[in-house]
């Protein structure tokens, strides 16, 4: 995996949804835009796919939120990881 090439994309788009995580809260592209250090046509990219899929919305003020998707992804994987160190022991 070390000569691996990272998609550019899909950093970009996790790097979106761990902003809005650590944000704690509804956030405006502009806000995504300067804490990467990017432009906002970029972001209202990845934040248009984020939502097709389901892991963002909208709300009626522009600000983009975290779904309910995220949590399920990660109650997902601390109930994998729980499993696994059970059946280790």
């Amino acid at each position: 995996m070390s000569n691996s090439v990272p998609i550019n994309s899909v950093v970009a788009s996790f790097h979106i949804v761990e902003f809005m995580a650590e944000a704690g809260g509804p956030v405006s592209i502009t806000f995504l835009a300067n804490a990467m250090g990017t432009n906002k046509p970029r972001i209202h990219r990845h934040l248009k796919t984020l939502v097709l899929l389901g892991y963002v919305r909208q709300d009626q003020s522009s600000l983009y939120f975290l779904t309910s998707k995220i949590r399920y992804i990660s109650q997902a994987t601390e109930l994998s990881n729980y499993l696994v160190s059970l059946a280790r022991t």
